[in-house]
C-alpha cells in the first residue's frame, strides 16, 4: 500500500474512532485517548511513521478536542517491535494490548500492522469491554472471516472474540480479495480493457519477502484465479 493510501486510511480511522467516542453515551466530559500499536523499530518504520504522522495531524487539526469540545483528545504512538527482533515482537504486542485494556481513558486502539500481532491483541481487547480496534494493514482473512485454503480450521474467527461481540475492523483488503484483483489487473484475458499503462503477463513469479506475511496465502488465491482466467476456451464452430 502506498504512503498516500496509508495516510488516507489513517485519517478515516481517526474519524471513526472519534465518532465512536462521541456516540458512547457518556453525559460528562473529560479526557479520552487513542493509542496505536505499530512496529516503530525496524524495516517497517517508513510505512508506520506515515500512519503516526497522519494521526497526529488529525488530532492537531481538531485542536485536541472531540465531540464539539466536550472531550480533550490525545494520541500516543506505541511501538510493538523490539530491537532484538527488528520487527513486531509477540511479547511487546501482548504487553501493549494488556496496557490498553487496563486504561479506561483509552477509547480506541489503532493497530496492528502485522496480522500475527492482531491474533494476540484482538482477544485481549475484546475481553476488555470490548475496546475498539482498527487496523490499517492486516490482510489475514481469518481475523474476520473464514476463507477456504487460507485460514486455519480452528474456529476462526470466533476464537478471537471471546465475549461474542466484534470489536475489530480494518481498512486493508484481505488476501482472498487481493489475489483475484491482482490477476484481473495482470491477465491478458481479464475483463479490464488493455491500455499502455496496464501490465499484462501470462507468467508471474511470486517472490517471498522476509519478515512479512507468508506468501502462500496471497499466492494461492492468485494462482487459482489465474488458472480460471487462462483456462482454454472452447471455440465455437
Amino acid at each position: 500500500m502506498s504512503k498516500r493510501l496509508f495516510t488516507i486510511a489513517s485519517l478515516i480511522i481517526v474519524a471513526a474512532m472519534v465518532l465512536a467516542a462521541c456516540a458512547g453515551g457518556s453525559t460528562g466530559g473529560g479526557s479520552i485517548k487513542i493509542v496505536s500499536s505499530l512496529p516503530m523499530t525496524g524495516s517497517f518504520l517508513t510505512q508506520t511513521q506515515t500512519i503516526v504522522n497522519a494521526m497526529k495531524l488529525r488530532v492537531e487539526q481538531a485542536g485536541g478536542k472531540a465531540c464539539d469540545g466536550k472531550y480533550t483528545i490525545t494520541y500516543e504512538a506505541w511501538d510493538d517491535a523490539s530491537a532484538a527482533l527488528g520487527k513486531w515482537d509477540p511479547a511487546v504486542e501482548t504487553e501493549n494490548a494488556n496496557k490498553a485494556a487496563a486504561d479506561k481513558s483509552i477509547v480506541a486502539y489503532l493497530g496492528t500492522f502485522n496480522s500475527g500481532a492482531a491474533k494476540l491483541s484482538i482477544p485481549v481487547l475484546n475481553a476488555a469491554g470490548p475496546l475498539v480496534m482498527i487496523s490499517p494493514a492486516n490482510t489475514y482473512p481469518g481475523l474476520t472471516h473464514a476463507a477456504a485454503g487460507l485460514t486455519d480450521a480452528d474456529a476462526q474467527p470466533g476464537k478471537y472474540y471471546p465475549n461474542g461481540v466484534r470489536n475489530y475492523a480494518r481498512v486493508a483488503a484481505t488476501d482472498d480479495f487481493q489475489g483475484p484483483v491482482a490477476v484481473n489487473f495482470s491477465s491478458p484475458r481479464a475483463s479490464r480493457p488493455c491500455t499502455s499503462s496496464t501490465i499484462r503477463k501470462s507468467t508471474v513469479r511470486v517472490l517471498p519477502i522476509p519478515s512479512t506475511r507468508p506468501p502462500s496465502r496471497l499466492a494461492s488465491r492468485f494462482s487459482a484465479r489465474k488458472a480460471l482466467i487462462l483456462r482454454p476456451r472452447t471455440t465455437r464452430p
